[in-house]
């Protein structure tokens, strides 16, 4: 994916090597304009001097400020025309490349190559990436966890020690009984297998309380 968005700008710059007629840089940030005169400011100034000049305009500008169809219009087209110069100078490498194309303006595809490789590229905020990844990082030890704990504990049920303490456990908590009671609608393998969900839960309990096998939790994980 990431090889389509930088192979099209260079796609572009061959199709305007074709031969064609092109204006230079008429598709480019602000056009025919210049983006500092189009906000009224300078080179040198600051961001919070453009952030002013661009709110002024934008003010000013705004089409639901004019009356007739065509103002209004016309009011748009101006409009867009300072929303651009203002994305191109609100951000700082984005106003690097433009300051260098007013300052190399012979270097027509690599101008080219700058501005569609900037706007063809995905826009992933590295936060959200290393989040993303630490949460699918932490997912999979959480079920890594889980899986060796319930792999032990199912283990160890079938070690005549320790099922032999859960049993009597379960005994006297009235959990499992000395005989199997027929249970109206329950058959024995389901009764047998209940049982054996209460053993397993009293071995992982054993565990847990005494340090030998602890359950997993994501405090721990994350």
């Amino acid at each position: 994916m990431l090889i389509a968005h930088l192979a099209f700008p260079l796609m572009f710059l061959i199709v305007l090597s074709s031969g064609q007629e092109y204006s230079p840089y008429q598709d480019l940030y602000c056009g025919d304009m210049n983006c500092y005169d189009l906000l009224g400011v300078t080179r040198d100034s600051e961001k919070t001097q453009i952030s002013k000049a661009y709110r002024k305009l934008a003010g000013k500008w705004h089409p639901d400020r004019f009356r007739t169809p065509e103002e209004k219009k016309d009011a748009e087209q101006m409009f867009m025309k300072i929303a651009s110069g203002y994305e191109v100078l609100r951000d700082d490498e984005s106003r690097k490349e433009y300051d260098y194309m007013l300052d190399h303006p012979e270097e027509t595809y690599g101008n080219y190559y700058r501005y569609y490789k900037r706007r063809m590229a995905p826009k992933i905020d590295v936060r959200i990436v290393l989040l993303a990844l630490v949460t699918v990082i932490s997912a999979v030890q959480y079920y890594s966890s889980w899986y060796n704990f319930e792999h032990t504990i199912n283990y160890l049920a079938t070690v005549p020690k320790y099922r032999y303490q859960a049993s009597e456990i379960a005994r006297d908590q009235g959990l499992i009984k000395e005989k199997q009671e027929k249970i109206k609608g329950v058959s024995k393998d389901e009764i047998k297998r209940k049982e054996e969900d209460i053993i397993r839960s009293i071995i992982a309990d054993m565990m847990d309380k005494n340090g030998g096998y602890q359950r997993p939790e994501l405090e721990q994980i994350l």
